[in-house]
Order: structure tokens, then C-alpha cells, then sequence
């Protein structure tokens, strides 16, 4: 392989780097887009469900809990149903309100509570946990492009080395020519 085509190859492999490094900063931003909803659902039930867990504003927490449609739907009806079932219970006993009959109220009170809870933080710590997974997945490919990027500017730096050389090694050998011509 000669002088010449060494530097003019070093100019193809230059652009075919460059054009490959655009083709790959493109497909990141389509993929890391593709991830966008995925990651804005799990910023969103961030603040929720660190309200729920106690690490942020828990009367936020207890608002949100008793707006959720699981609340106002299922919680509201099992609670009802509960109630009226212990009521009659305790007034086919003749003990409508009896100690027992009130603490077995307040016992399905507080597990139909828990239980409506448990299944309302569930899908905010799933959330989480996707939001979580989607941001670590963008971070590899922008990872990936950086050290992409780097590969390209340490390539362009390996062909800029290769074209000195050559002209230097054309240099010499022009020299060495016109020296023993003299």
C-alpha cells in the first residue's frame, strides 16, 4: 500500500466513522424516547409512594389513599358490607352494641384498611421500580454512546497520527532523494 493511499483511505475510514457515530447518536435518542412514558410513570408515583411510606407528607398520603378509585369503590363497599354483616350479627344476638360486637367492627375496620392500602401502594412501588428500571436503561445506552463518542475521537486522533506519519515518511523519502541528487 503506498503513501497516497493510506492518507486518502484514512480520509474514508474518517467519514465512515463520522457517519456511523451520527447513526449511533440517533438511534440513542429514538431508544432513550421509546423509554420516555415508562420512566415519567415512575417519576410520578415517586412522591406518592414515598408518601405512603412514611418518607415524605403523610396527610398527602392519606388524601391521595381515599381519592384513589380502589378507595372509593371497593374500600367504601367492603367497609359497608362488613358493617351491616357484623350489625346483624350482633342484633340477631341481641348484642348490637356490645363490646364485642363494636370491636368486631373495629377489627374488619381496620384489616379491610390495611388490605385496601396494601393493594393501593402495590402498583406506586411497581411504578417505582419500572421508573427505576427505565432510568438505568437509559443511562447504559447514553453510557454506551459516550464511550462510542470516545472510540470515534481516539479513532479520528489514530487516522490524524497515520497521516502524519505518512507525510512525514513522504517527506524523508523526498529527501533522501533529492539528498543523493546532490
Amino acid at each position: 500500500m503506498g503513501i497516497f493511499s493510506s492518507i486518502f483511505g484514512a480520509k474514508a475510514l474518517k467519514k465512515a466513522n463520522k457517519n456511523a457515530l451520527a447513526a449511533q447518536e440517533t438511534a440513542t435518542k429514538e431508544a432513550t424516547a421509546q423509554f420516555d412514558p415508562y420512566a415519567a410513570a415512575g417519576a410520578s408515583a415517586l412522591p406518592a409512594y414515598l408518601n405512603a411510606i412514611g418518607q415524605g407528607d403523610s396527610n398527602a398520603a392519606i388524601q391521595s389513599f381515599q381519592n384513589s378509585p380502589l378507595y372509593q369503590l371497593q374500600y367504601g363497599a367492603a367497609m359497608k358490607a362488613g358493617q351491616d354483616n357484623t350489625a346483624a350479627m350482633g342484633n340477631a344476638a341481641g348484642l348490637r352494641n356490645s363490646g364485642a360486637t363494636l370491636k368486631a367492627l373495629q377489627d374488619r375496620a381496620s384489616q379491610t384498611t390495611n388490605n385496601a392500602f396494601q393493594q393501593y401502594i402495590s402498583p406506586l412501588a411497581g411504578l417505582n421500580e419500572m421508573g427505576l428500571g427505565i432510568a438505568d436503561r437509559k443511562a447504559g445506552l447514553l453510557t454506551n454512546q459516550g464511550q462510542n463518542q470516545a472510540n470515534y475521537f481516539m479513532n479520528k486522533g489514530q487516522i490524524k497520527a497515520g497521516q502524519m506519519a505518512g507525510f512525514d515518511g513522504l517527506l524523508n523519502s523526498g529527501i533522501k532523494m533529492f539528498g543523493g541528487l546532490m
